[in-house]
């Protein structure tokens, strides 16, 4: 629906109630508040802190755990609301800590597929967890990491067009590149016809969703990734320090990054919660449990992570199955894209936009583009309660279910006031 149709009155009502499901007015605290930074980090759901409380419990009564069932319960309960998400089988799933791990797992799986002038292709600016491991692998390899340029601003050049010329172009060995959009500035990315190409070249896919994930639908089948990695703390809901690995059935025979009990068939653990000493220290490559689980991080048992965990996973799925967060933001987004273009700003073409993150900039030859003005910019937008992120040249602005109209007009007032001066 084109914004200037929209019922904002409707819209504004259903953002005040989802608002509440987190602790923004929470004993009055921040009643003002334009909370637009969902790509640097969501809130916790009330729920989720309470579950938090839950998860603490169990652990201050370490007597009156069981073994194994309350160790693994919670593990999976994630892992399968996670695949729920995907649209995958839960055994192919991984719980892990970061996403760097899940790259450094990745990067140990493939680094006999890598060979002396094999090209890794790379977006320019990629964040560092799906950009540094593969770096090292190349020095370690003697390959070459290929940097796709970006598009150029305010033309009709793209991220999908730019990616589909180096796939032509170096036939990389391995492609690692974020899900639908860079996280940048939310230019987005046609998964779907870069996973052609790479199917055709036979390379290999590392794709990080954690910009997209939980908001944007991945078509895992139509797109079929070795490997997908996403940290939860963001568009997922979830606490800090988790996140979940897909990893293509092919990949399943290879070895963990860590090794430990958990992931073998029989690590030594008794039903009792006790241990076989001897069992402990027998070395052995054939009984990794099966599916993607041999490489879950060890001690991911968390009980107060998990516990909110599932929180956060079961209200993102719910709202990706109705497409709910993303019905909300893109007419946000239109609507302040709009609005800052007429001032003069440049924001990414309507047909590659993402509906949950968009990046404003000024014009290259604008004072107020330089990275000190846009510190200034930041500090003087958080003085009238207005939370966005800078990042490279981009103002990025990520709002969610709790934002508003009003956000968008207030944050549109604070850039045009700025601009002027």
């Amino acid at each position: 629906m084109n914004s200037a149709e929209l019922d904002w009155s409707e819209h504004t009502a259903q953002a005040i109630e989802s608002r509440s499901l987190f602790s923004f007015d929470d004993e009055g605290e921040n009643p003002d508040l334009a909370y637009l930074n969902a790509a640097y980090m969501i809130p916790l759901l009330k729920e989720a802190v309470k579950a938090a409380t839950v998860g603490c419990e169990i652990q201050s009564k370490p007597w009156k755990l069981k073994y194994p069932d309350e160790f693994t319960c919670h593990v999976e309960d994630a892992r399968s609301t996670f695949a729920r998400i995907i649209g995958s089988d839960p055994s192919d799933v991984a719980v892990l800590p970061s996403v760097a791990y899940a790259v450094a797992t990745a990067s140990k799986h493939l680094k006999s597929q890598i060979s002396k002038g094999d090209k890794i292709l790379l977006l320019d600016g990629q964040y560092t967890s799906n950009a540094l491991a593969w770096q090292q692998l190349a020095l370690e390899t003697e390959a070459e990491v290929v940097f796709v340029p970006p598009p150029q601003i305010d033309s009709s050049e793209n991220w999908t067009d730019n990616i589909l010329l180096a796939l032509e172009k170096y036939s990389p060995s391995l492609t690692a590149l974020p899900a639908s959009c860079h996280w940048c500035d939310g230019a987005g990315i046609d998964m779907v016809k870069v996973a052609d190409l790479c199917h055709s070249i036979e390379s290999i896919m590392f794709i990080d969703g954690t910009q997209s994930i939980g908001v944007v639908p991945f078509d895992l089948d139509r797109v079929r990734p070795d490997y997908l990695a996403v940290a939860s703390y963001k568009w997922l809901c979830c606490p800090y320090s988790l996140a979940f690995l897909y990893v293509a059935p092919k990949h399943h025979h290879r070895p963990p990054l860590e090794m430990h009990g958990l992931a073998r068939k029989n690590g030594g653990f008794l039903s009792d919660g006790s241990y076989d000493v001897q069992q402990l220290f027998e070395i052995r490559d054939t009984d990794y449990v099966a599916g993607a689980r041999r490489f879950d991080s060890g001690q991911n048992s968390n009980f107060v992570t998990l516990k909110m965990a599932v929180v956060g996973l079961e209200q993102t799925s719910k709202w990706l199955s109705s497409d709910y967060v993303a019905t909300h933001t893109r007419p946000l987004l239109d609507y302040l894209c709009e609005k800052v273009s007429a001032i003069g700003m440049i924001v990414p073409p309507l047909g590659s936009r993402s509906p949950h993150i968009v990046g404003l900039r000024f014009p290259k030859e604008n004072p107020k583009s330089s990275p000190s003005a846009l510190k200034q910019l930041a500090v003087v937008l958080k003085k009238r309660s207005i939370l966005v992120s800078i990042r490279g040249d981009a103002v990025r602005v990520a709002p969610h279910v709790w934002s508003t109209k009003d956000d968008m007009d207030r944050l549109f007032d604070a850039l045009h006031d700025y601009a002027k001066k």
